[in-house]
Formats: structure tokens, C-alpha cells, sequence
């Protein structure tokens, strides 16, 4: 079954991005209207429900071609030796946009998110290693419809 990516963009260039069946007008894939053609006489099928919405941005793909945007990388392991060392402080009122300007400013090739409120910068991540994106499900204290990673877990973004 072919799929559709539908994209959203957010603020600042984040975007979310999620996939939908592509459905013709029948309400059937292309597929399976192949593979099972409507009988002679038949009545016509039932149109089917419409395609889920597009997910709101969290740990999870966002990539955007606008300007200054950044694209998910994954749900990296911390420590007290930090994966990202530059910037490192928490944020009150922390969202993706702001920690992704913060090291903007500083010139970094990543930026990260954790536990809700930490900002990290850095030119290189992950050598603590990478887990699964459900470790990084903790909202951002500024925007709760983002993920801020987890304790002692980085949600790590690529500037552009």
C-alpha cells in the first residue's frame, strides 16, 4: 500500500510529520481495488473514514525544508559527562524553538532536550548510544504538546 507523508510546520521551521493510507475515491487503497474489483450489479461500497490527522510534534521525525529549520535524530542515553556539552542549563518556559536558538546562536550542529526543562548544544552526540524514542516522552515545560526528552535521556535535533 503506498503511503502519503503530510507535514506541518510548526514555529520556527520544526515541523511534524506523519504518513496516511492513500486512499482513491472509493475509499479503498489502490491495492485492494485491484486485487478485489466490484461485482457486476454490485452495490457500491461504503466510503471509508476519512485519514487520521497529522501527529502534533513530538519525540519523533520533524523535518522541514524552510530556512533555520531542524530535523529529529532520536532518543540518546546522557550522563554527568554530558553527550552534548555546551550550553547545558535548564530553561524555564523550555519549547523546541527556544533551545534550538539558543545554540543556534552558539553555532552548534545539534541541539538537545531533556527531562523538560535541559537545553544542550553540541557538534557531535550519541556516544552513550541510542534508545527507543519512548524513553523520550517527557513534555516540554514551555509547549506540552512537544517532548522534551527524559531523565538522563536527550531528544537531539540537527540544526540546519
Amino acid at each position: 500500500m503506498s503511503k502519503l507523508r503530510a507535514c506541518i510546520v510548526l514555529v520556527f521551521g520544526i515541523s511534524a510529520c506523519g504518513f496516511h493510507a492513500d486512499l482513491n475515491s472509493s475509499g479503498t487503497t489502490p491495492a485492494s481495488a485491484a486485487a478485489n474489483p466490484p461485482s457486476p450489479g454490485a452495490p457500491a461500497p461504503a466510503p471509508a473514514a476519512p485519514p487520521p490527522a497529522a501527529p502534533t510534534l513530538a519525540a519523533g521525525p520533524a523535518v522541514s525544508s524552510a530556512p533555520g529549520s531542524s530535523h529529529y535524530m532520536g532518543c540518546f542515553i546522557d550522563a554527568t559527562d554530558r553527550d552534548l556539552p555546551d550550553l547545558g542549563k535548564g530553561i524555564g518556559g523550555l519549547s523546541l524553538e527556544v533551545c534550538a536558538a539558543q545554540c543556534r546562536e552558539r553555532n552548534m550542529k545539534y541541539f538537545a532536550v531533556q527531562n523538560g526543562t535541559g537545553c544542550f548544544c553540541g557538534n557531535s552526540y550519541g556516544r552513550y548510544g541510542k534508545v527507543n524514542d519512548s524513553e523520550c516522552k517527557e513534555p516540554c515545560q514551555g509547549n506540552n504538546k512537544q517532548m522534551c526528552g527524559g531523565p538522563w535521556r536527550n531528544s537531539v535535533y540537527q540544526l540546519r
